[in-house]
């Protein structure tokens, strides 16, 4: 906004000035209405003491300035209205104006992110990262299988063996399974007889 001289007036600055002067407004309306009712409280105290005395003509005097009062105070309210809608109002495009400037902001902040996003780049991430893992599921099935076949020619080498042992005539759950216990088995009448020997010796050397 420019003034008379041609300078430049911050826009916030004339928003404050208009708040204030709104504001300076009601308040001296306000003052203008509590006028009145003093007035209008007045006009009515004397219109009891003229008709009182029986002053007829004071008394339709009073009256017809109390009317009028009372249309000033209508006009007063009425501008009060105004002036408060003014506010509301202005309160109101302000909060358009944030409104419309945050989403400007944010639609910016959008662009500037939707222009860093190579869609392209990512799509190809993406179908790398789900090729290496399909490759991961085949390496494990292919492990899975390999342990599988694994253990399942244990089981027929045992077979085959078990076979070769039949045919040479040999008893596999008997002769071959029967290992001989390689631990010395000592008599105790053997151990008896040692032990004695060992202490005749003893007392003849005496």
């Amino acid at each position: 906004m420019s003034s008379w001289f041609g300078k430049k007036t911050d826009p916030a600055e004339e928003k404050k000035k208009n708040n204030r002067l709104l504001k300076r407004n009601e308040r001296e309306m306000e003052r203008e209405i509590r006028s009145s009712d003093r007035e209008e409280e007045k006009l009515k105290r004397d219109i009891k003491i003229a008709a009182r005395k029986g002053d007829k003509v004071t008394a339709n005097a009073l009256a017809k300035q109390l009317v009028q009062t009372r249309k000033l105070k209508e006009k007063q309210f009425a501008a009060k209205s105004t002036i408060i809608g003014v506010k509301t109002k202005t309160k109101t495009m302000d909060s358009t104006a944030n409104l419309a400037r945050i989403m400007g902001n944010t639609t910016k902040v959008m662009t500037a992110t939707n222009k860093q996003m190579d869609m392209q780049k990512m799509m190809k991430t993406l179908e790398q990262f789900n090729a290496e893992s399909m490759k991961i599921d085949m390496s494990e099935e292919l492990l899975d299988d390999a342990f599988e076949s694994a253990f399942e020619d244990e089981g027929e080498s045992d077979e085959l063996l078990d076979q070769v042992f039949t045919e040479i005539g040999l008893d596999v759950t008997g002769q071959l399974k029967a290992v001989p216990n390689r631990t010395p088995v000592f008599d105790k009448a053997d151990v008896v007889k040692a032990e004695e020997d060992d202490l005749l010796a003893r007392l003849a050397a005496l």
